[in-house]
């Protein structure tokens, strides 16, 4: 069981809805294989193995899909604050519910960042540059 002062000051992130291939996740020293119903926290890191895909899912049914070679990590800023991933290669998808005022999901990459107020789009994290295809929607992107 989780202890109660770890869970307050690291909530759920995101839990696992689906997992094609390998993915696994690492937080510190201590990795495990990604399974359906895991319970993702802030600072998680996770790794798609080739030939894999993982969906993720948000408590307010934002929705996050990391294919085959992705790394990304959830770092949702603490206590009920913006939602935040890291993707440090990769792509993602993602269908994001309206966010509260003031909180919008972010993803960070090495050359850039988006903002997602509520959106559909894809994300591809390449060793020099990061792609921005938005599907619906308004993001803000900047490096």
């Amino acid at each position: 069981a989780t202890p109660l002062f770890l869970s307050a000051w690291n909530p759920t992130s995101a839990g696992v809805e689906a997992i094609e291939g390998e993915a696994f996740v690492a937080n510190g020293e201590a990795s495990k294989a990604l399974r359906i119903g895991d319970e993702l926290r802030s600072s998680d890191r996770l790794r798609v193995d080739e030939g894999g895909r993982v969906e993720l899912l948000y408590a307010d049914r934002t929705r996050v899909v990391l294919e085959a070679g992705a790394i990304a990590t959830l770092a949702d800023k603490p206590f009920g604050g913006a939602k935040r991933v890291r993707v440090e290669r990769g792509e993602l998808t993602a269908s994001v519910s309206p966010q509260p005022a003031g909180a919008p999901m972010t993803f960070v990459t090495p050359h850039s960042e988006a903002r997602v107020l509520g959106t559909e789009l894809l994300l591809d994290v390449g060793q020099d540059a990061t792609r921005l295809e938005v599907r619906e929607g308004k993001v803000e992107f900047r490096r």
